[in-house]
């Protein structure tokens, strides 16, 4: 298959008009300074700008899917690996839009039988487009751009955050700190896909961050890799474009020799997530409860596998009742659809133990309670439940938040207790990982 240069002109076009949406927001003032209403502010650009850019882009390209940071578009499937695939985030640096600071962008990929094909980059606040499309090259408003020949010694690079966590923010700054001592500086941004533009454009030599959403590099990564650069996981290894990973990008002057050791960085910060004692500290689910507390928002669980103690693990913690909205277990089919809204539909394609069930089961609890967030769980334990046979273990975890929902899908071993404690943790995990990332 192929795409014409006019198709490529197409998607630069609708991401002129997502960031001329993005500047009419700032100009109307419609920010508040109550924080609920503030958040709310940007959740309803971030979901407006992506229904924007997928209608426009369904003209482009009928027969393509979409993937998307918000809307519930945001799991890769196993269709998604065949054919035309847009991977977009309509907003990138969405902390810095909600505080008028830049840079914050506009980021299409579009993928072929799941591997970047194209991409496109707008900066609403210069006017900056990048763009490539393989085996074409890599271009800054029609201006052919190479990453820098220049060895780490000599050029700066850009850090991310690591926001996620604070035992990655914690590596990151440690991170940076040794690539201090390797070259002219290290700076942060707000935005992995601006930041890959500037290495893609040898403007910086390198950019690393330990965790980013599909969405995040799918444009960049193809623009980096025409511009002559070089984009990895921090053990050197190709990036699967199957989800969230730790991004290494780096122009082709950078050699292997001028790079600290990632790869025992990532080890590092592994060991750290994955929380060997198996439970959270009290402090850092008071952590969890303070953060939705201070934001006047509220949580909601729906359980199958975890059976409750996911809502019990934050029910330990004093003062959790004015958080803590409502626990629903649900066990049966029965129970997922009469109280957490799963439609029959989806339990008789996906099955109770799948990515759909888990979603459906976040958005239908947070709706019931009227929540700001909820976690689910669903999975399999272990034998008598469960099946006797490799999918044991099986876990997917769903978490809605501000009106988008991520699905995980784990695979852990251990006896049913293990497995569910795991779970619990994860889902806590991963509800602190989005209250960080706004």
């Amino acid at each position: 298959m192929e795409l014409s240069r006019e198709k490529l002109a197409h998607m630069e076009d609708a991401a002129r008009g997502a960031g001329e949406i993005i500047r009419k927001a700032h100009e109307t003032e419609l920010l508040v300074e109550n924080k609920e209403g503030h958040a709310n502010f940007v959740t309803q650009y971030d979901r407006s700008v992506q229904e924007y850019l997928t209608e426009r882009l369904s003209r482009v390209l009928p027969d393509a899917r979409f993937l998307g940071e918000e809307n519930g578009m945001d799991l890769f499937t196993p269709e998604d690996e065949k054919g035309w695939l847009f991977v977009i985030d309509p907003i990138d640096g969405t902390t810095n839009f909600m505080h008028k600071l830049h840079p914050h962008v506009t980021s299409i990929g579009l993928f072929l039988d799941g591997k970047p094909f194209a991409g496109v980059i707008f900066v609403p606040e210069t006017g900056q487009m990048f763009s490539a499309m393989r085996g074409q090259g890599a271009f800054e408003n029609g201006r052919r751009i190479h990453s820098s020949p220049r060895p780490l010694s000599e050029q700066v690079i850009f850090a991310g955050s690591s926001g996620y966590s604070m035992e990655a923010a914690k590596l990151a700054q440690q991170l940076a700190f040794e690539f201090q001592k390797k070259c002219h500086g290290v700076r942060t941004s707000g935005s992995a896909a601006y930041n890959l533009c500037m290495v893609a454009s040898g403007r910086a030599g390198l950019y690393f961050e330990s965790r980013l959403g599909l969405w995040d590099f799918a444009a960049g990564a193809i623009i980096l890799e025409e511009a002559g650069g070089k984009i990895t996981d921090w053990y050197g290894e190709p990036l699967s474009f199957r989800g969230s990973s730790a991004v290494l990008a780096r122009s082709g002057g950078i050699l292997d020799g001028e790079l600290p050791d990632l790869a025992s960085c990532m080890d590092t910060l592994k060991g750290l997530l994955e929380n060997p004692g198996g439970e959270l500290s009290d402090e850092e689910v008071a952590g969890i409860l303070d953060s939705l507390r201070q934001r006047r928002e509220t949580v909601t669980t729906v359980e199958s596998l975890t059976a409750g103690m996911i809502s019990a693990r934050m029910a330990d913690i004093p003062g959790s009742s004015d958080v803590l909205k409502m626990a629903l277990v649900t066990y049966s089919d029965a129970a997922k659809e009469s109280l957490a809204g799963v439609s029959a539909k989806t339990l008789k394609a996906h099955s109770a133990v799948s990515a759909e069930t888990a979603r459906e089961m976040a958005e239908g609890g947070a709706k019931k309670a009227g929540a700001s967030a909820a976690l689910s769980a669903t999975g399999y334990a272990g034998p008598p439940a469960g099946p006797e046979d490799d999918t044991v273990g099986r876990v997917f975890l769903g978490c809605f938040y501000r009106g988008s929902t991520e699905v995980e899908e784990h695979q852990y071993t251990g006896s049913r207790n293990q497995v569910r404690g795991k779970a619990r943790d994860d889902a806590l995990r991963m509800l602190r990982r989005r209250l960080s990332d706004e």
